[in-house]
């Protein structure tokens, strides 16, 4: 009888393999041009019952380190919320620099508009979240349209963007930490006007819609509160919405795990943001 259980329940657990495998694909291409870092990982909810939201993520790394691979848990934290989760790749510097990593990731989100109906999800509830490097540029894509409008995608067109602990939405500011503004210089360089154009606030305009934000800021870094509590105030003042939460006790590094913390102060409020958020 014992004997018969164990049995029973180890072949339920290779079924359970079996089933978050199939749900899971890897490394596929979203560009035509074929690079090794031009992919992304897609993870579907266990039923997918069709017009689901869609969250589509940045990976951190200061532009020029990171990989969509130390992000799984991310997939299966959201996947397993009936959201589909999509973990992008793009190029790092020094291989690129401005604007070669912005325009990586809106290449990335254009495969996702062209594949929605067959990855089962809504269009109108499409989102954008990126931690560090990757907030930014998430930020980019929800503020300068020019990245998006390239593939005929409207900023109208996304539900929300999610930044997760950056100070790099002002690449300007002087108030940023030392080794953020070496980062910046590696991989934008020092012309103000490239700057200016690569900072999301910047992009912030009177009579312009803009997705919905909700920005997260580590408590312990002065840097990145101002600039979130600065651009939140920004698109609101524009008529926009957008919230700034600073989360108290949570270092850089764990704001990114906060992502998928079951029950922590950042996933629960991301996932009532894509609950609630519908164009």
């Amino acid at each position: 009888m014992i004997k018969t259980i164990l049995i029973n329940s180890f072949l339920l657990f290779l079924s359970l393999i079996s089933q978050v495998q199939a749900e899971t694909e890897r490394n596929i291409f979203y560009s035509n041009e074929i690079h090794e870092l031009k992919n992304l990982d897609v993870y579907t909810p266990d039923n997918n019952n069709q017009n689901l939201p869609v969250l589509i993520h940045i990976h951190g790394g200061g532009w020029k380190r990171g990989d969509k691979n130390i992000q799984k848990q991310h997939g299966e934290f959201y996947s397993n919320h009936n959201i589909i989760f999509i973990n992008i790749n793009y190029r790092l510097t020094p291989e690129v620099k401005h604007p070669g990593h912005v325009e990586d990731c809106a290449e990335a989100v254009a495969w996702v508009f062209r594949n929605i109906d067959k990855l089962g999800g809504n269009k109108d509830r499409v989102f954008i979240s990126g931690h560090s490097a990757g907030a930014h540029l998430a930020a980019l894509l929800g503020t300068d349209a020019s990245y998006l409008n390239k593939y005929n995608i409207q900023l109208s067109q996304l539900a929300g963007i999610i930044p997760v602990d950056t100070a790099s939405f002002d690449l300007l500011s002087k108030r940023n930490e030392r080794f953020v503004r070496k980062l910046v210089n590696n991989a934008f360089g020092s012309d103000k006007a490239i700057l200016k154009a690569a900072s999301p606030m910047h992009h912030v305009n009177m009579n312009q819609s803009y997705p919905d934000f909700l920005i997260f800021a580590s408590s312990k870094r002065n840097s990145a509160i101002k600039q979130s509590e600065e651009l939140s105030r920004r698109l609101y003042e524009t008529g926009n919405k957008a919230r700034a939460i600073i989360v108290e006790g949570y270092n850089h590094r764990n704001m990114n795990t906060g992502m998928r913390e079951s029950g922590g102060p950042i996933s629960t409020e991301i996932l009532n943001f894509i609950k609630l958020t519908v164009l």
